[in-house]
This record gives structure tokens, C-alpha cells and sequence, in this order.
């Protein structure tokens, strides 16, 4: 399907042209494997899909199935965002992942507003997600961290048994293991 879209946006010297369809062929595949109309997984391709992290990807496979399967999408259905700051890399990236599946939320609400019908809330919990980042960028240079920047490690003894049992207490839709994948991913 993405060949035949690429094919069709070569319209040689014509004054209009479609614009970048900005997925991966992989991201394509999903897209095309789901049962929706042509029309649906089009407008998708221009949706901001949260990338970086194998739990964003999963986080929005999980939100754009909503919409595929014709069932209504809200937040809680998603993930439960921790209520307190990060206080390392690992979980400021975490909040990062949350923070890029949110901005996705809120374009996929303008587009189909019946599948995802949450949008004061979608608003209101990734305000409250950029306020946690900030509040945890804040203590990590309060700590002497330095700089703050993401550096995968293949322990995750750097990231608080806290903050471990509450992400593993709350409810999301990515497996246990991804965690370990989290941590491998960029």
C-alpha cells in the first residue's frame, strides 16, 4: 500500500503534490494490517505516532487499534501516569514516552472524535506530564546530576524501586518485559 501512495504522489511537473508521508514502512505495515478504510489509515500516516522506545510504539499500536476495532479511547485505557516527579534519566524518559503518546492522543481526537473522546483529559494529564518533567529535570540538577541526558543502560538499578512499583502497580497495555527493552531503546 505504501509503494502504491508513493506512486500516486509522483504527479511529475503538476503544481500540486502529496507532501512526505511520514512513516516507516514497518509503522506502514501496521497501519495496513488493521481494518479500517483506506482513508483512515491515510489521514494516520500524518498522525505524530509516538516513536523512540518500544513502549511508545506499543502504547500507540494499542490507541490506533482502538480506533480500528471501533471501540471508543480514553486515557485510562492507555496508562496511569505516576503522580510524582522523576528523579532519574530512566524515568524522565519514561515521562518523555508518556509526554510523545499524549501529543498523538490529542491529533488523533481532532481527526477521529469519536474514537477518542477523552480530550480534556488527554490536555490535562499531559500539562500535568510537562510540569512532572520539568519538576524532575529540577531535582535531577538539585542532586548534581549535571547535564541531563538519556543514556540507556543495560542495568536498571539507576531507576527507584518506587517508582519501579508503581509503574508495575498502574495499569498499562505493554508487557512487563518491555521495561528491559526500555532500557535498550533510544
Amino acid at each position: 500500500m505504501l509503494e502504491i501512495f508513493e506512486m500516486v504522489s509522483d504527479l511529475g511537473d503538476a503544481l500540486f503534490t502529496l507532501g512526505d508521508v511520514g512513516v516507516t514502512s514497518e509503522e506502514f505495515d501496521f497501519l495496513d494490517s488493521l481494518n479500517m478504510t483506506v482513508g483512515d489509515k491515510f489521514m494516520m500516516t500524518f498522525a505524530p505516532l509516538a516513536k523512540g522506545s518500544d513502549y511508545a510504539k506499543a502504547l500507540t499500536q494499542k490507541m490506533i487499534g482502538f480506533h480500528a476495532s471501533g471501540r471508543e479511547c480514553r486515557i485510562a485505557d492507555l496508562f496511569i501516569m505516576p503522580s510524582t516527579a522523576p528523579v532519574t534519566s530512566t524515568e524522565l524518559h519514561i515521562f518523555e514516552q508518556y509526554h510523545k503518546v499524549l501529543t498523538c492522543y490529542l491529533w488523533l481526537s481532532f481527526k477521529f472524535p469519536a474514537t477518542y473522546i477523552d480530550y480534556p483529559v488527554a490536555l490535562e494529564t499531559k500539562a500535568k506530564c510537562e510540569e512532572l518533567i520539568e519538576k524532575g529535570l529540577d531535582n535531577m540538577k538539585r542532586l548534581g546530576r549535571g547535564k541531563v541526558r538519556w543514556a540507556p543502560s543495560r542495568s536498571n538499578s539507576k531507576t527507584s524501586e518506587s517508582f519501579k512499583s508503581r509503574l508495575l502497580a498502574e495499569p498499562t497495555v505493554v508487557p512487563v518485559e518491555t521495561e528491559a527493552t526500555l532500557m535498550r531503546s533510544t
